[in-house]
């Protein structure tokens, strides 16, 4: 009686070297946009903190005539991973503060260096949304204002970062 062999052959290691290859390419090409897509999702988890600070500033305005810059005057609901830091809502991945002068609230995320998200009060006579990029963070800032506006970008902070209107 004769036993059947069994030719076990395995990957040479040029065909191992192309799948590594393969798979290379591919994280390559997939992982900025993977990047910006996580940006986008805390951008906008962020951008409806911020939504919500103020309407409960415009509430506050309308029962005192003033904006506050205290976040206990407000009756804002904001995640519950959020933390106060003197005047700062440290939130995860992202921070929300009152500007001083009331005219905005102002939110940045914590992982895009100086990329920042600005809601201006109604009745401050701007009562818009601006999403500021800074150059010294590359283009990631950039690209994550741009996915949210419909408007080629101004120049602002004297030259030093591109001002998109989300408006």
């Amino acid at each position: 009686m004769k036993k059947n062999k069994v030719d076990i052959t395995g990957f040479t290691l040029i065909e191992l070297l192309v799948v590594v290859l393969i798979i290379g390419i591919l994280l390559a090409v997939t992982l900025p946009q993977y990047q910006l897509s996580v940006d986008k999702a805390r951008y906008a988890a962020m951008m409806a903190a911020i939504n919500a600070v103020k309407q409960s500033e415009e509430l506050y305005y309308l029962t005192n005539g003033t904006y506050t810059n205290s976040f206990d005057e407000l009756y804002a609901d904001l995640p519950g991973e959020c933390t106060r830091t003197f005047a700062i809502y440290e939130c995860g991945s992202f921070s929300l503060r009152l500007e001083s002068s009331n005219v905005y609230v102002y939110g940045r995320l914590t992982d895009v260096p100086r990329n920042s998200y600005i809601l201006y009060y109604d009745h401050t006579g701007k009562g818009k949304r601006e999403c500021y990029a800074y150059p010294s963070d590359g283009s990631r800032g950039e690209k994550l204002c741009a996915s949210f506006s419909k408007k080629s970008p101004t120049d602002g902070c004297a030259g030093s970062c591109k001002v998109y209107s989300l408006d």
